[in-house]
């Protein structure tokens, strides 16, 4: 694979290098995992996890023993007779259930002799765990009526001091709906119910401890884990925003360490094991139901079974209970089942953990990185795939972390991906157009417009291949450039020949020319191409001539500078070429190639032993057809490795046919007389000519070629050419 230009590769790792940077650092500062998205996004697939039996599974240890309408009836009242309720917790405790949390708080007393009757069943279980209800705040809430027995308890029993490491932002209790003071003084231990649904009513993650002054209100489910396993509290450790730890030894029951993650609010997921509408316990277990199978002798052994070392939860689950709320397997469910939930997770030590901020910003970068490096190539197909398998792989691996017990936040991950790689692709388009336009601009200075546009409309035409057309090729170069360099800095000498290009160019292109190539201090340009072109020859033979003018002014601003003064040569040739793409796969150039090519570079080369500085063909001259462009026979010449001779002509200035009109009349005279062999005439006229001329060099090369022929004449097949033996 290739890799796009040096510019778009920059662009684009800075790109990927500030999105990199940017996600991190909005990751690590505002952490956007687990918004509502992904809550919804999680929701469904732990549903499916849920249907596939991929989730925590219900502990046999976790009943239930409810309140429903057919309790209500029982009772033919919308009160529950606490006289009822101490008979049912009596029965229940001879089953030695390990513990029983009601979820539901006795905050008034009724019947004097029922409440004592209920009082003295719940001292007399010893397991019974009666919760409060706290209103909850971020902020430190201060206040708060704390009188009765349930206050002095929980300041001095029911309260948590765990070991703390780091620093969390815990919820605050604030009001409280708490047990009336005989239920208060009791209850075997408490702890709070307060469920915190989530933005959209849904209840997915319950706060394990509330803030009381500088102690915790645990979750009731939490204190009734730790008194049925005598766990002591202060021996907690809880790791703000990343776990409570629970550690097993010889001073408590359990057999294994405990791990409840949680974030730095001092929330965990809730792992619901059970959906509420298909469980048939909570029909088979209603508490009139109970109390009928608690009294048959034939039930004994068998309710024995269900209820034995069990925990059991209490909860009214009537029509019409304001307790109740979504969850994420279902839409409307009592609130009891979160706390068996959490209770099911404690026995079964099934928490759900979250996906590591510092691992999600890892995956996150390695993503973008990849995208990065992929979006570097010409061939974007592996850059698409990728993005496309990361979105669709995100689902399953989603899947699978939920089945490891690992809420991943799927739309957070995707969203950041997407943005990452559509910040790529654009830069990568944005590069491209630019890269485009670039070269448009530049190209446009050695092209003409038309080509250039064609080119970019058709870039099926950049392809190897060729045409034979008839055009015109000019070369242009610089008298004396090595002295004149070895005389210059290199600075200054990048500098001359930048603004030298730019001018010379210029003219080219004006007169719908085209730059092939430069050549050190040389340019190669060819008219006629790549699209055809009328009267090309014309048309160079004016960008020579606007060439020498722009050459002229250039000098004024360089003698300024101290610079040295230079001089333009020009040959020019028509004729038939092979033009086209040439080259290999990978690199080519849209170029010419011939004998015409050959032959223009020849004329460039020999303007110098001629002193001139425009030389055509004939070939040249037949297709002049502008009076304003003046000639003058300079020879007829055979070049180098060639048998054939070609009449040259130079293109006389309008400066030169001002300065040397008289000699060119006498140069055409003495070269008329050369080419019919009267040396002696010719070379009287070759002398006139240097006298109108001091110094010309083709007068001085023709009277040495006429004093050789006057002691050595030509053959009588000579034609009057003069063999090149230099290029």
């Amino acid at each position: 694979m290739h890799l796009r230009s040096r510019y778009s590769v920059k662009t684009l790792i800075l790109v990927g290098f500030i999105v990199l940077v940017s996600l991190i650092l909005i990751e690590a500062l505002f952490n956007l995992a687990g918004n509502s998205l992904d809550d919804k996004a999680n929701d469904l697939i732990y549903k499916y996890a849920f249907e596939n039996n991929q989730a925590p599974k219900p502990s046999k240890q976790v009943v239930f023993l409810s309140i429903n309408d057919n309790t209500y009836d029982y009772l033919k009242s919308n009160q529950l007779d606490r006289k009822f309720l101490a008979k049912s917790l009596n029965l229940l405790s001879e089953f030695e259930p390990n513990a029983i949390m009601y979820d539901l708080i006795f905050a008034k007393p009724s019947n004097r002799a029922a409440d004592s009757m209920f009082a003295e069943a719940i001292e007399a279980a010893g397991n019974v765990c009666l919760p409060a209800g706290f209103s909850v705040s971020t902020d430190k809430v201060t206040g708060i009526e704390r009188d009765g027995e349930y206050f002095k308890r929980l300041e001095s029993e029911f309260r948590f001091f765990p070991k703390e490491i780091g620093e969390g932002k815990p919820y605050y209790a604030g009001r409280g709906l708490v047990q009336d003071d005989q239920f208060a003084a009791a209850t075997a231990t408490s702890g709070h119910i307060t469920a915190v649904a989530e933005g959209d009513g849904v209840y997915r993650t319950y706060p394990m401890l509330l803030k009381l002054d500088s102690g915790y209100i645990p979750t009731s489910t939490l204190a009734m884990f730790c008194k049925m396993n005598d766990v002591e509290p202060d021996s907690i450790i809880v790791e703000w925003g990343k776990q409570i730890l629970i550690r097993a030894n010889e001073d408590n029951k359990l057999l294994e360490d405990v791990i409840i993650p949680i974030d730095i609010h001092g929330l965990t997921y809730i792992p619901y094991a059970v959906k509420w509408q298909k469980d048939d316990r909570k029909q088979e277990m209603e508490m009139r139901n109970f109390n009928l199978r608690a009294e048959n002798p034939e039930l004994t052994a068998q309710m024995q079974n269900y209820y034995e070392g069990s925990v059991v939860f209490i909860g009214d689950v009537s029509t019409g209970i304001s307790d109740s709320g979504p969850n994420t397997l279902e839409d409307a469910v009592p609130l009891v089942v979160i706390h068996a939930a959490i209770m099911n997770a404690l026995v079964t030590n099934s928490f759900y953990s979250q996906f590591g901020s510092l691992s999600l910003i890892l995956m996150i970068a390695a993503v973008v990185l990849i995208l990065t490096i992929l979006s570097l190539y010409k061939k974007s197909l592996y850059f698409y795939i990728f993005y496309g398998l990361v979105m669709v792989l995100a689902l399953p691996f989603t899947y699978y972390l939920v089945v490891d017990r690992v809420i991943f936040p799927m739309v957070t991950f995707q969203l950041n991906v997407s943005v990452s790689f559509l910040l790529l692709l654009v830069t990568v388009q944005y590069t491209g157009a630019k890269e485009q336009s670039f070269i448009k601009s530049a190209f446009s200075r050695y092209l003409s417009p038309s080509v250039v546009d064609r080119l970019i409309d058709n870039p099926e035409n950049l392809t190897l291949g060729g045409e034979e057309r008839e055009l015109t090729v000019l070369f242009s170069d610089i008298e004396g450039f090595t002295t004149i360099s070895e005389r210059m800095k290199p600075a200054d000498l990048v500098k001359l020949l930048n603004e030298y290009f730019t001018k010379m160019t210029g003219v080219i292109t004006a007169n719908g020319g085209i730059i092939d190539k430069f050549i050190g201090d040389a340019i190669m340009a060819e008219f006629g191409a790549p699209l055809p072109m009328e009267r090309h020859a014309v048309a160079a033979v004016r960008s020579a001539l606007q060439m020498q003018n722009n050459c002229d002014e250039l000098n004024k601003i360089w003698k300024e500078r101290g610079y040295p003064k230079i001089g333009t040569r020009v040959g020019i040739n028509t004729g038939p070429v092979i033009l086209g793409n040439m080259g290999s796969d990978q690199v080519f150039d849209y170029t010419v190639l011939g004998d015409t090519v050959n032959l223009a570079s020849r004329l460039e080369g020999a303007g110098k032993l001629y002193g001139i500085n425009i030389m055509i063909s004939e070939s040249v001259l037949k297709q002049i057809d502008d009076p304003a462009i003046v000639t003058r026979q300079l020879d007829i010449l055979k070049v180098k490795g060639k048998d054939f001779s070609v009449g040259v002509y130079e293109v006389i200035s309008e400066k030169n046919q001002n300065l040397y009109a008289g000699y060119y009349d006498e140069y055409s005279a003495a070269l008329h007389k050369y080419l019919e062999r009267d040396f002696e005439t010719a070379g009287k006229l070759f002398a006139k000519c240097l006298e109108l001329k001091p110094g010309d060099p083709a007068s001085v090369e023709f009277i040495e070629r006429v004093n050789h022929y006057i002691k050595n004449p030509p053959s009588e097949d000579w034609d009057g050419s003069f063999k090149m033996t230099t290029k």
